[in-house]
């Protein structure tokens, strides 16, 4: 199969040089968001580029991966933790917000994602972007720096997104100011229209603010191969690290996870744990698959009351599936779990 080129940088089928040290750097002026655009014969596409200090990079849109990126004296070198392939080029910082790059696909420009205006900030000598980045880092705001009314303004305009236009655009731009939350509402706006891989990369930006309702989303795309490639051990370690935050709903995803031997080697019992832990806070989904687990005996000694235990509380909550359940199960067994037949 070709592979997919774009401006500037290509995956290739195959290795096309090997990390010359385990410890990359990157140039400091290479820090930052970036976006790169073109038109194919299947149409047009955009990737982002994140690039860390730290010399790891996140890839998404056409094209979603992640990796290493060293850089210095105007040329690059990436090496791609998930498709284990190098390449390699040159970059020109053409100015604050512009960067010209050449690689195996040829050559292109790179546009920094920022407000408009930022390419007349200037520059230091130490690092021409310098009041670019600490602009962009006054701009992260978490959910608990927000009033609860602009809580409840985010929640109006989310729930408004798809059939409002300015609800949408509103969305968008708080997104776009940094808003953690707002940038999770709008990956999750793009995710209903189909847009996993944008999903994915506004995610992504909750998740750099320690965001876990983007951990856990995004956790569901690798797991599901939506927008990014299906990574199931991936999406488990954001699901813990969303479920170690509070997310309750990672409970359930977890265990199943383990259910399916997903990510982690199969394990019916570990499964029943999490399902236990999610079901104790109130999580509906949780308590049908803890009662579904009890009346099959998968992972936990087989009881009847038990299982009729928790689907009764999950019905309670409004979970149709443990409705349907229980009411199965009642015309089987009394609510202490003895057999109706036998009386």
């Amino acid at each position: 199969m070709k592979p997919f080129t774009y401006l500037g940088f290509a995956f290739v089928s195959i290795i096309l040089i090997a990390l010359p040290k385990a410890h990359a750097d990157v140039d400091p002026a290479m820090v930052g968001t970036w976006e790169t655009n073109g038109v194919t014969a299947q149409g047009p596409w955009k990737l982002t580029w994140e690039i860390h200090a730290d010399s790891s990079y996140l890839l998404s849109g056409a094209l979603s991966d992640s990796g290493i990126i060293e850089s210095g004296d105007g040329k690059w070198h990436t090496h791609s933790k998930i498709t284990k392939q190098s390449a390699d080029g040159t970059y020109n910082l053409r100015d604050v917000d512009h960067m010209e790059g050449t690689g195996p696909a040829g050559s292109g420009v790179w546009t920094r994602v920022a407000d408009a205006g930022t390419a007349a900030l200037g520059s230091s000598e130490s690092n021409p972007f310098a009041n670019v980045f600490a602009k962009e880092n006054k701009r992260s705001i978490t959910e608990d720096q927000l009033s609860r009314e602009e809580k409840d303004k985010l929640k109006w305009d989310f729930f408004n997104a798809s059939n409002n236009r300015d609800s949408r655009d509103r969305l968008e731009k708080k997104a776009r100011d940094g808003i953690a939350m707002a940038q999770v509402f709008f990956g999750m706006q793009l995710a209903a229209e189909k847009n996993f891989a944008e999903a994915a990369t506004w995610y992504r930006k909750g998740v750099e603010q320690g965001d876990r309702n983007g951990m856990r989303n995004l956790g569901v795309l690798y797991r599901d191969g939506n927008g990014v490639p299906k990574d199931p051990s991936q999406a488990m370690s954001l699901f813990r690290k969303a479920a170690d935050l509070g997310d309750v709903d990672a409970l359930y995803d977890i265990g199943n996870l383990y259910s399916d031997g997903m990510g982690v080697a199969k394990d019916e019992v570990a499964a029943v744990e999490w399902y236990r832990k999610g079901a104790a806070q109130g999580d509906k989904d949780a308590m049908n698959q803890l009662g579904a687990c009890y009346w099959s005996g998968t992972g936990v000694d087989k009881s009847a009351r038990e299982a009729i235990n928790w689907w009764k509380q999950a019905a309670e909550k409004g979970d149709e599936n443990a409705q349907k359940n229980l009411k199965m199960a009642l015309e089987k067994f009394d609510e202490s779990g003895q057999s109706r037949t036998s009386k």
